[in-house]
């Protein structure tokens, strides 16, 4: 009897670990999402739980200085490989993984072109920037198309020069701060 029951607890266990091994992030994914700003996304499965998220799209920015406020939205594309480092976890709790829904860490690289600028008061950027930062984040499912996300940030401006245009500033250290809504594609 003893041996039995053994046998059925190892039989479990394995099966346990066959089932948890195959929870991986989604091959290919895309995305449209918006908060304060549109982006279009891509993630690509580049192991078991890590996603190379590539996107476009138009951020939005809000500025006030000598009195005067300025909110405009920039064009902007970024690389940014993520780790779905719950994921596992997740999927033996029994909660939803479905399209990378995990919590990540990932370093971003965002570009931020000064090629043209839609703002209030005719702002123009000053330069380009290069952003890279390490961020902590969420991603969860509302439903079978619709998720959302959380997430912070800290980095540095790699091209920072001391200049005084819109989406300067006087430091090379930047923040991110992400809560987007989001339509599967």
């Amino acid at each position: 009897m003893k041996k039995c029951f053994l046998t059925v607890v190892a039989l479990v266990s394995l099966t346990v670990n066959a089932q948890v091994e195959k929870v991986s992030v989604v091959k290919n994914l895309y995305n449209i999402q918006t908060g304060f700003g549109l982006w279009v996304n891509n993630e690509t499965k580049l192991t078991q739980e890590v996603a190379l998220r590539s996107e476009l799209g138009l951020s939005g920015a809000y500025q006030k200085r000598s009195g005067e406020s300025v909110l405009a939205f920039v064009p902007g594309v970024s690389v940014e490989p993520r780790w779905y480092f719950n994921l596992k976890k997740r999927y033996q709790e029994g909660k939803d993984v479905a399209f990378n829904c995990a919590n990540y860490w990932s370093v971003k690289a965002f570009y931020v072109s000064d090629a043209f600028i839609i703002a209030t008061n005719n702002a123009e950027l000053e330069r380009n920037n290069l952003n890279v930062t390490v961020n902590w984040g969420l991603k969860r499912n509302l439903n079978a198309n619709w998720h959302y996300e959380l997430g912070v940030g800290l980095g540095a401006d790699v091209l920072y020069k001391e200049t005084d245009g819109f989406l300067t500033q006087d430091s090379p250290f930047v923040g991110s701060f992400t809560v987007r809504i989001g339509y599967k594609l």
